[in-house]
């Protein structure tokens, strides 16, 4: 697999986590920490770099809290956010 068909499958499955949670923009923020639970160990650190470049893309919304920072999807990408679901995930 190519590493850009990677990144878009750990993008899929970081937006299905979001979407299924409905985490969208101020209607509630999932933990950053908790958003990389769910990949391997070895690639949480990948997948924080892979959350900033989304920020940067418009795709996700950070917000500070007391628990940290907290990460929502952006009801403004939403049809190429399920777009990346359907196909990727």
């Amino acid at each position: 697999m190519e590493k850009e068909e990677i990144e878009l499958k750990h993008t899929a499955t970081l937006f299905y986590r979001l979407y299924n949670n409905g985490k969208w923009d101020n209607k509630g923020h999932m933990p950053i920490e908790n958003a990389v639970k769910g990949f391997p160990k070895h690639l949480r650190g990948d997948i924080k770099k892979l959350i900033e470049n989304l920020v940067k893309k418009g795709f996700l919304a950070k917000a500070k809290h007391n628990y940290g920072e907290g990460i929502s999807l952006r009801m403004i990408k939403l049809n190429e956010i399920e777009e990346i679901i359907e196909k990727y995930h």
